[in-house]
């Protein structure tokens, strides 16, 4: 009996060790205040091999194949006629897996920019955010003042107002990454106040908190990430 429930001890701790220990193909599902907003697929080594938009067939998929060095991103679309999703184009990134060379585009594909999610890392946008905060302000021992700018559309943050100008920025970091990133800006004569709080488990991200105050409102989102076996 000692045996048996040593057994079950290991069983149920080499599972909690999350996506390190897979051995089958998972998904990863990211939802927004409680309504799905993608799948991301998995196969046991961490690389992502698809991804799907919302929880609707209607909505938008893409799979991530490697040929040799190259990546190619194939987009799904729906199609009213046919009353599924088909081929809507794709990109090739050649060298992508050594030193990016070309893009080359077929169809009309619209998801430029989305590639796997590499070592699960699904904060990848918010550690560019602090690189271009850090080339476009001034930094202080508090964080960083002088910012006059506004984030390239490619690189905006989750909820931030739209066309805002960034005047101000507090960044603090953890064991396991980000902990915090703090953003003070101005849009349409009104200032505001952007607070993201990041969460782990098993140096995984877990869950993002996202906190938008102006002088008018204040509005809060919860973003998870949950494994599925």
């Amino acid at each position: 009996m000692r045996k048996r429930n040593n057994l079950y001890f290991f069983i149920v701790f080499f599972f909690y060790l999350g996506c390190k220990s897979q051995k089958h193909d998972y998904i990863v599902v990211h939802s927004g205040n409680n309504e799905l907003r993608t799948k991301y697929y998995f196969h046991p080594d961490h690389s992502e091999y698809a991804r799907a938009y919302g929880s609707s067939v209607q909505n938008d998929s893409l799979t991530f194949n490697r040929n040799k060095s190259d990546l190619i991103v194939n987009e799904f679309n729906y199609d009213e006629k046919q009353k599924k999703r088909t081929a809507n184009g794709s990109i090739k990134y050649v060298d992508y897996f050594t030193n990016l060379s070309d893009i080359i585009v077929t169809g009309n594909p619209l998801s430029v920019d989305e590639v796997p999610v590499s070592n699960l890392n699904f904060i990848k946008k918010d550690l560019e955010i602090e690189d271009i905060i850090k080339e476009n302000c001034q930094s202080i021992k508090e964080g960083y003042t002088n910012c006059d700018f506004i984030f390239p559309k490619s690189n905006v943050p989750p909820y931030l107002p739209e066309s805002s100008t960034i005047t101000s920025a507090k960044i603090k970091k953890s064991k396991n990454g980000l902990e915090e990133l703090e953003i003070q800006g101005k849009y349409d004569d009104k200032t505001f106040n952007y607070k993201r709080n990041y969460y782990y488990e098993n140096k995984r991200i877990k869950k993002i908190i996202t906190s938008v105050k102006d002088n008018t409102s204040a509005h809060s989102y919860e973003d998870t990430y949950t494994l599925k076996n």
